[in-house]
């Protein structure tokens, strides 16, 4: 395979206009890390979640993260998850009969871990980021249309807020009772939402009986200070960290606003950005729908800088969605070509961090 040409962010865009100006964003954690890695980087989360009591106490989870060689969550989530399945087959063969329990405890505690330590280690108040930060990030933002991200924090959305008056990315939550401290999402209300959380987000919970979004606005309360006490109260935030890309579908399809959020992104066609996303298996069901649906062109960052197996991964799987829908062409001649450009993502200088 030819080493695919990485492009400058403004050379993809002179491409991308070129076509038409309707263009859709879809960020990964790699938009968090570029402001800060030593927070949003699962390396960072791990060291942060091995301070905790919660992380201690249990020497296998701790044990797990080690004997693969992992900081990813994810991945060991998905390891207990599958020896859960595995210990029920060989129960006979296994002297504690509990194990299968045990696994498939660990993996709910890890998830819960994982949203607490990325609420205790996210940064307090939205002056965080400084307005250098914000206008520097809103320069790239407001290249799109529409906005989907996979992140669960608060970083894109502190951005919006200081670009409100300009309306461009409404996320589709509304007023509802004038007593309520929170805003309300309603079925319908993603088609014309701006901004979607695909894979949810720590300011969102399911009341069971309706979607809220936890605001400032409300309460004087920052968002940080809301989100933990939800925590304390056991109530979690609507989160996919689940291990597996059919689990994680599997918790998308029982969630209103996930499940509808996920029909709109398999819906878009023309052009697709995607930020800051590694292009890893456990999130299949974002890649089967680029590669399945409607998209025609599509533009995909890499850090240029770094090593070889990394990039090569993306390139790897990037090329498999051109030749499953050169596959898919084949069934069905109205089917369109996928054309993909590469760009070094530090040239989008998303956080003016150059």
């Amino acid at each position: 395979m030819s080493k695919p040409q990485i492009h400058s962010f403004e050379e993809v865009l002179k491409i991308s206009n070129e076509k038409d100006n309707k263009k859709k964003l879809l960020l990964g954690n790699g938009f968090s890390c570029a402001w800060n890695k030593d927070i949003f980087s699962y390396g960072a989360l791990l060291d942060k979640a091995r301070e905790s009591k919660e992380f201690n106490e249990d020497a296998e989870i701790a044990a797990m993260f080690k004997e693969f060689d992992t900081k990813d969550f994810e991945r060991v989530i998905k390891v207990l998850k599958d020896g859960s399945t595995l210990a029920k087959v060989y129960q006979d063969d296994i002297k504690n009969k509990n194990l299968s329990k045990k696994f498939l405890k660990h993996s709910e505690k890890l998830k819960k871990l994982l949203v607490y330590t990325i609420t205790h280690n996210h940064p307090d108040k939205t002056t965080r980021v400084s307005e250098e930060e914000k206008i520097s990030c809103y320069e790239f933002l407001k290249n799109f249309d529409r906005i989907y991200t996979l992140n669960y924090d608060l970083l894109l959305y502190w951005t919006i807020l200081n670009f409100v008056h300009e309306g461009k990315f409404e996320d589709g939550f509304h007023e509802g009772s004038p007593s309520d401290e929170y805003v309300i999402w309603e079925i319908g209300d993603e088609i014309t939402a701006k901004l979607i959380y695909l894979h949810g987000a720590l300011h969102l919970f399911d009341s069971e009986t309706e979607i809220r979004k936890f605001t400032w606005s409300r309460t004087d309360k920052t968002l940080k200070e809301q989100i933990l006490e939800a925590l304390y109260e056991d109530l979690f935030p609507i989160i996919v960290a689940e291990g597996s890309n059919k689990e994680k579908m599997e918790v998308i399809l029982h969630n209103a606003y996930l499940s509808r959020s996920f029909s709109s992104f398999k819906k878009i066609g023309g052009q697709l950005f995607v930020f800051g996303h590694s292009f890893k298996n456990n999130d299949e069901h974002i890649l089967n729908a680029i590669e399945e649906g409607k998209v025609e062109h599509l533009f995909v960052s890499v850090l240029k800088g770094e090593r070889g197996e990394n990039k090569n991964k993306i390139f790897s799987r990037v090329s498999l969605m051109i030749a499953r829908r050169d596959a898919l062409i084949k069934k069905n001649s109205k089917v369109k070509p996928l054309n993909v450009y590469y760009f070094d993502a530090d040239s989008a200088q998303v956080w003016n961090k150059q």
